[in-house]
Formats: C-alpha cells, sequence, structure tokens
C-alpha cells in the first residue's frame, strides 16, 4: 500500500484527487493539507504515529507556504519522502524550483489519471516521471547554460560508462527515455507490454548506474541533441 497525502490550497481539488486516487487499491490517502506550512505539520504528527506517507502530492502555489519551500523542508527532514509536484504551472522557475528542492517528479494538472498514477509509482519506487514538455525545459535550460558559458568540453558528453554495454533494444528505450516518454508510451512506440519496457528501464538504470528518471531522461536528450549543437 502507498500512503499518500495531498497538499493544495483548494477544497475541490483535494476532494477530486482523493476520489480520483481511492479507485487504485494500492493507494491510500492518509491526509490533506491546505498549504506547506500544515503540510509539514500533517507529516510530523502522522510520523509520530508510524504512519509516515510515502510519497506527498504538492501543489506548488499556495499561501503562507508554497510547494517549492515545503519541498526543501520535506526533503531535509524527512528525506525518504518523494514529493511529487502537481500544478497547473510549468514555467522555467517553478520546474527548475522544485527539482532542485528535491521534488521527484513534476507533473501538469492536465494529465491523464494513467499518468498520474504511474508518477506516483515511480516516485514510490524512486524514480522520476516527466512529461515531454518538461523535459525538454530541463534540456534546453541545460543546453543554454553550457553553451552561453562555453563549458561545453568533449569529455562531458562522452558515453556514460557501461552505455555500450546496452542491447540494441535497450538503447531504443533509451532513446524514448529522451523524450520524456513513460513507461506506457515507451511500450506503446516499441510495441512491446509495459511491463517488459519497465523491465528495459530498469536494466538501464542499473547499467548506468542513475536511479534517478529525470537524470537518465536529461542524458538521452542531451546525447541526442548537444552534441550535434
Amino acid at each position: 500500500m502507498i500512503r499518500i497525502i495531498l497538499v493544495d490550497d483548494q477544497c475541490l481539488i483535494r476532494e477530486s484527487l482523493r476520489h480520483l486516487l481511492s479507485v487504485q487499491p494500492e493507494f491510500e490517502v492518509i491526509g490533506e493539507a491546505d498549504n506547506g506550512e500544515s503540510a509539514i505539520a500533517l507529516i510530523e504528527k502522522l510520523t509520530q504515529e508510524q504512519q509516515q506517507p510515502d510519497v506527498v502530492l504538492m501543489d506548488l502555489r499556495m499561501p503562507v507556504m508554497d510547494g517549492i519551500d515545503a519541498t526543501k523542508i520535506i526533503k531535509e527532514i524527512y528525506p525518504s519522502i518523494s514529493v511529487v509536484i502537481l500544478t497547473t504551472f510549468d514555467d522555467d522557475d517553478a520546474v527548475f524550483g522544485t527539482l532542485q528542492a528535491g521534488a521527484v517528479s513534476y507533473v501538469l494538472k492536465d494529465t491523464t489519471s494513467d499518468n498520474l498514477a504511474a508518477s506516483i509509482h515511480a516516485a514510490y519506487q524512486g524514480y522520476s516521471q516527466l512529461s515531454p514538455a518538461i523535459v525538454d525545459k530541463l534540456v534546453n535550460h541545460t543546453c543554454h547554460t553550457a553553451s552561453a558559458s562555453q563549458e561545453i568540453e568533449e569529455e562531458a558528453l562522452e558515453l556514460p560508462n557501461g552505455f555500450n554495454e546496452l542491447t540494441p533494444r535497450e538503447k531504443e528505450v533509451f532513446a524514448c527515455l529522451g523524450t520524456g516518454a513513460s513507461n506506457k508510451e515507451i511500450a506503446k512506440e516499441l510495441f512491446i507490454s509495459e511491463g517488459t519496457a519497465k523491465n528495459y528501464v530498469n536494466n538501464i538504470s542499473a547499467q548506468l548506474e542513475i536511479r534517478s528518471r529525470v537524470r537518465l531522461a536529461l542524458l538521452a536528450h542531451q546525447l541526442q541533441r548537444c552534441i550535434r549543437a
């Protein structure tokens, strides 16, 4: 069972999320908060009751304390808790700020219920899941920053250790990761099952010794685009 708390200043959003997640037997919503400060207090209370949440679904812009500050504090005090940002905002400051604060995933509220569930599962397992638009932002920012500072060096663009040992199929999956594709989207693209896609991603992660799905996606995208820059 994956224990989840919902953090959003809009009661209707929390009610909708609770209802949406309640149909998933492996999810249990154990609490709600309307801002970052009350979320931290709730986590402290639940932890004392031996009910520490596994995943926090965190809104970004809230009164009292926003999602970025709350995420930073939560990760400092409770590093084992995974924070998934769920918001309508996709501006650069929001994306970079929350990921730097320690959020494992950044999901827009126009996502499907399946993608939200997949993001929660990935966060619980310690992996990140980002939409293609968010991956593009991260990669474009990385490439632009490197180009502007003239810090792109040949060794920085070398293939990671273990890359040459990947099978042709694993390299195809790796390329899909560079587009920000979810396991379900990879499965559809390569005509394989979602379970098989997940196994490939896990194998790639282990082979390259990169646990974060965000880092895998960035690396895949960088190898495809920055090397040609």
